[in-house]
């Protein structure tokens, strides 16, 4: 069997840009089980994440916008409340030296 890793040993292991997935999971994970099974599976419907650095600084962590990827019949269900829990989550699970912030794109 594999060796169990936490998310910090996976981001520490890749590029910030190659865990968007596992950091969305780690959330979505989180989410369920503090009850809002209405984020956790919208996560899940997510097909990929972009992350990008958005701002960075000597002193304070690095910021990063995510981008997902989700089928277009799916896109009502990320309602701003929705994506404000995710985004929500995905803060809780991240390890400290990182920050995001999910941002929509304009229809």
């Amino acid at each position: 069997m594999g060796e169990a890793l936490s998310l910090a040993d996976i981001m520490e292991k890749q590029s910030i840009d190659q865990v968007g997935e596992q950091w969305l999971a780690a959330a979505a994970t989180l989410l369920y089980q503090q009850g809002d099974a209405e984020a956790a599976i919208a996560a899940t419907d997510v097909l990929m994440v972009d992350l990008a650095l958005w701002s960075s600084g000597d002193y304070e962590p690095d910021g990063y916008r995510a981008y997902f990827t989700v089928e277009a019949h799916l896109v009502p269900q990320f309602t701003t409340q929705v994506v404000k829990r995710i985004e929500e989550g995905m803060q809780t699970v991240v390890p400290r030296r990182s920050s995001a912030y999910i941002e929509p794109l304009p229809s």
